[in-house]
């Protein structure tokens, strides 16, 4: 869907999968965007989080379903892990939402991804593609025709310049910089501060202004 499909969307009841610092995050962009956030899932999960319980991950499953609460949304900041969860949430029959803060300014013809969420003072300029459970974090920018693969992270305060293309599962560190016409791997790891001035081969981390290729990626 594009980000102009968003506006009038139904809301409801979501299931927060994930219990960590960023699920507080996540939590906090889907009720300023109308959601009601059921619960948290989590492995062994108990007790609360923002006034919301937390639940053991397969019980939590089995409750949500008896209750009716059918969408759902991943909220793990590793990668990795946000994209098999994700797998088994889809597997379980739940629908994925995606969540933009009001906060955020994303262009109306910006294809928003299932499961992508846009944190507070992010800006996602025209003509970019954000593929599914991409999080573009807290004052993070990607400028026009941007392309984020699936399950990357535009950590905080990252800024991506005119027609950067990032593939699937690369991490790119807090205060990253990013010339315009550049293409950064998948499963790539960018370290924090770092100005990214050439092409990054997949698999690789760097770091550095310049950022260098330092070893590959585990």
């Amino acid at each position: 869907m594009t980000r102009g499909d968003t506006a009038d969307r139904p809301v409801g009841p979501v299931a927060v999968f994930g219990a960590g610092g960023h699920a507080s995050v996540a939590m906090d962009v889907l009720t300023a965007a109308g959601y009601t956030v059921a619960a948290c899932l989590t492995p062994g999960g108990s007790g609360e989080k923002r006034g919301v319980p937390i639940l053991d991950e397969v019980e939590g499953i089995r409750i949500l379903r008896a209750q009716g609460v059918r969408r759902a949304h991943v909220a793990l900041g590793d990668n990795v892990l946000r994209e098999r969860v994700t797998a088994m949430v889809q597997g379980e029959g739940f629908d994925l939402v995606s969540a933009i803060s009001p906060t955020a300014s994303v262009a109306d013809d910006v294809e928003v991804g299932a499961g992508t969420l846009v944190v507070h003072g992010a800006v996602v300029n025209v003509g970019t593609r954000l593929g599914a459970g991409v999080i573009v974090n807290t004052l993070a920018s990607v400028d026009h025709d941007g392309d984020i693969g699936d399950f990357a992270h535009i950590a905080p305060g990252t800024h991506l310049a005119g027609n950067v293309t990032v593939g699937a599962r690369s991490l790119l560190g807090v205060g990253t910089s990013v010339i315009p016409e550049t293409t950064i791997g998948h499963d790539v790891v960018v370290g924090a501060g770092s100005v990214v001035v050439t092409h990054l081969d997949s698999t690789v981390r760097a770091w550095g202004n310049p950022a260098r290729t330092r070893k590959a990626a585990s």
